[in-house]
């Protein structure tokens, strides 16, 4: 479902005659094009679609995990907290979590996320002797993919999106 771009308003500097019609011309055959975007305090960038998917990335740097909690020859750490979204999804959105390091190799478990919040990340990694290990420099990142909500969004506040009627994009965040 495509949302349509706004009439550009006329002004003494510009016909807006052929900007329209090239906006026509798009909302006809459906293209999907970025209705907003944005970047917040907390290390997320975003981007939500004129279809309805909505994305958002980021990266929390940790420092140096320590895995104390053994199990056999592996080495799991405490839950890392979640983080909340840059702004809520539609639905429970998928989560494709990544961790980097300076020194050291680990893997990840999560557990259930929302709407709202990233799922907790688990850190772990072979411990060889089943002993606590440290992991140095350890930054965990988030791509997310779902839907937004495009007739309750702030940046279509006023409108009724989702029927096809004409809304305005915010481009300065949520």
């Amino acid at each position: 479902m495509a949302i349509n771009l706004d009439d550009v308003q006329s002004s003494e500097y510009i016909g807006v005659e052929p900007i329209n019609e090239t906006r026509h011309a798009v909302n006809a055959l459906g293209a999907c094009y970025i209705v907003e975007e944005g970047s917040d305090s907390n290390g997320w960038r975003w981007r939500k679609w004129s279809n309805g998917t909505a994305e958002a990335w980021g990266f929390k740097a940790l420092g140096n995990v320590t895995l104390s909690d053994i199990y056999g020859k592996f080495a799991r750490g405490g839950a890392i907290a979640s983080m909340a979204l840059p702004f809520k999804f539609k639905s429970k959105p998928l989560f494709f979590p990544s961790v980097t390091t300076t020194g050291g190799t680990i893997s990840v478990e999560v557990s259930q996320g929302s709407t709202e919040y990233t799922p907790r990340i688990y850190p772990s990694t072979a411990s060889g002797a089943g002993v606590a290990k440290t992991i140095n420099g350890v930054t965990v990142g988030w791509y997310v993919l779902g839907e937004w909500d495009m007739v309750s969004s702030a940046a279509y506040e006023g409108t009724d999106a989702g029927a096809g009627t004409e809304g305005s994009a915010s481009t300065d965040g949520n």
